[in-house]
């Protein structure tokens, strides 16, 4: 399978039998495409400086569960949870399924120029930069100050991939806030085959 985006479009394909299994329609221009499982996440976007959107599309049936306001940087799903990194570099939690916000928070203790990295090492989400490290509370959204496993220093990574993307096999880099860790990556990152190049 395939999926592929146009101006306004986003549609799954069949190569074998060469259908279109479904197709989503936007108002906005389609800005990028990314799949984790059995869930596609769509930005769109009118234009340069207005609102960026997001829509969780489910992978098999086509059908759009939600849409929320906002571009979500760093993805990690947990426990039923998106956590990410939203353009404010706020950590934000939303339920998967109904895309309710259950916390916001903001990361204190890192300076302005900081793209923290968010990460999930034994189970446990990390927030750190070089200079800064924190482990997130998933169920109330507070940080308790702490250090990387042993042997990782946070001032010689480059790349990251972290436990949850190893699962889904997307592309190193995904858990900064800057341009290589925006959901926007190319292609299907699905966890049956692909990596972040397209098809299964």
């Amino acid at each position: 399978m395939i999926l592929f985006s146009e101006k306004k479009e986003v549609f799954k394909y069949n190569p074998a039998a060469q259908s279109v299994e479904w197709k989503n329609s936007f108002e906005k221009l389609v800005s990028g495409v990314f799949r984790v499982e059995n869930y596609v996440f769509v930005t769109s976007v009118n234009g340069w400086g207005s609102p960026s959107f997001t829509t969780l599309i489910d992978y098999i049936s086509g059908k759009q569960k939600w849409t929320t306001k906002n571009v979500l940087y760093g993805i990690h799903i947990y426990q039923n949870s998106i956590v990410f990194i939203d353009s404010k570099k706020q950590i934000v939690s939303i339920s998967i399924n109904t895309g309710k916000e259950k916390f916001k928070v903001k990361m204190s203790g890192f300076r302005w120029y900081e793209t923290p990295r968010i990460s999930l090492i034994d189970n446990k989400i990390y927030i750190f930069s070089t200079r800064k490290t924190f482990i997130l509370n998933e169920t109330t959204g507070s940080l308790r100050e702490s250090k990387l496993p042993n042997k990782i220093n946070p001032k010689e990574v480059v790349f990251l991939i972290d436990e949850f993307e190893m699962q889904i096999n997307t592309l190193p880099g995904s858990g900064s806030v800057d341009s290589t860790g925006a959901m926007m990556a190319g292609g299907d990152a699905g966890g049956d085959g692909g990596g972040g190049g397209g098809g299964e």
